[in-house]
């Protein structure tokens, strides 16, 4: 519902939930590392809230937030044939399953209400840069928490992001290599998959033709040929097994 003023309702009576205030403090952590740059600060926002087990790789998963917000920022997520934005989503798939992390019931509800109310914007307002329209409410939020020295802080965290942009001006001009190492990458890994895709057809084609050799030696009852045809074609499937799980493998990779 969109109120007189322009104010968006979602009303949804199906989908009620509550979090802790120390949860709230959490998420207010969170959004403020992505807004600051401060992604370890996001890392142990999500520990807090019980996204993350103890055994969880704190580095690899603050890597992953920082590439996740890179992608946003730069736009290439709305490319659907992005190779970076495909790199990207492999590997946080990866990291979903290889890394200790769950997702606490009292969020399930949260995390649905986020998802619905961004779709909603992106649906009227496709263009819309989530991170730079709450910058000035999450600046007033570390603001509000009083104190001179808090006070520093938000300035310095504030201006942090430009302070950093000599150092994305030198990571943009190094972006040309990196993507011609992952066309390289891509191209090797196509090359490969294409050879052993080639070599289990030419397997498979071969394999017909002892097991043909052995339906007739079974039906002319000459067991040695049929001995000889049934090792063949054993042989034969166990090859094509073998190429299957490497192609299986690669393609996982």
């Amino acid at each position: 519902m969109i109120k007189s003023d322009g104010t968006i309702v979602l009303i949804d009576f199906g989908m009620v939930g509550v979090i802790s205030k120390n949860d709230a403090e959490a998420v207010q952590r969170a959004v403020e590392g992505v807004i600051f740059e401060r992604y370890s600060e996001v890392v142990g926002a999500l520990e807090d809230m019980k996204f993350l087990l103890p055994a969880a790789d704190r580095d690899l998963l603050q890597e992953i937030v920082e590439r996740v917000v890179a992608v946003y920022k730069s736009g290439d997520w709305q490319d659907g044939e992005s190779l970076m934005m495909e790199k990207v989503l492999e590997d946080v798939q990866d990291i979903v399953r290889t890394q200790p992390i769950q997702l606490p019931t009292e969020f399930a509800f949260f995390g649905r209400a986020l998802s619905t109310f961004t779709g909603v914007i992106y649906t009227i307002y496709p263009e819309a840069d989530f991170i730079e329209m709450a910058r000035p409410t999450i600046v007033r939020w570390a603001a509000d928490r009083g104190g001179e020295s808090n006070t520093w802080q938000t300035v310095l965290r504030t201006i942090q992001p430009y302070l950093s942009a000599p150092s994305k001006i030198l990571d943009a001009l190094e972006e040309p290599k990196r993507y011609r190492r992952s066309m390289e990458s891509y191209r090797k890994k196509e090359s490969r998959m294409n050879d052993l895709s080639g070599r289990r057809r030419e397997t498979v084609y071969f394999t017909l033709i002892p097991l043909t050799a052995l339906h007739g030696a079974v039906f002319l009852e000459e067991w040695i040929i049929a001995g000889g045809a049934g090792f063949l074609t054993l042989f034969g499937l166990l090859l094509i097994r073998a190429l299957s799980k490497k192609i299986q493998t690669d393609y996982e990779e």
